[in-house]
């Protein structure tokens, strides 16, 4: 039973990364070339990060670098890489447990 959660799981992630990767309507070369004409963005300057402190303390430093690591994932091949590995790790479980059975 657990060798075939272990398949279906990885079936499933190897399925959505495709579907991400080869989505027509997601395009990442148009959202790259926009950031490298546009100047810094404003977090990462030092007085966002200093104001982010003052206002929030050393925590709120950490959710926006969060934050911005969490809008890096969303562009489609880190995402896909991310669930890929993910149900490679799960499935990995699933087999190594049923193999223990």
């Amino acid at each position: 039973m657990l060798n075939l959660a272990g398949v279906i799981i990885l079936l499933a992630g190897i399925g959505m990364a495709g579907f991400i990767l080869w989505n027509p309507h997601a395009d990442d070369s148009r959202a790259e070339s926009i950031e490298e004409d546009s100047p810094l963005s404003p977090g990462d300057s030092r007085r966002y990060s200093r104001n982010v402190e003052i206002y929030s303390g050393s925590i709120g430093v950490l959710l926006d670098k969060w934050m911005q690591a969490g809008r890096e994932l969303g562009r489609t091949r880190p995402l896909a890489i991310v669930i890929v590995a993910v149900s490679l790790a799960g499935s990995v479980v699933c087999f190594k447990a049923a193999s223990r059975e």
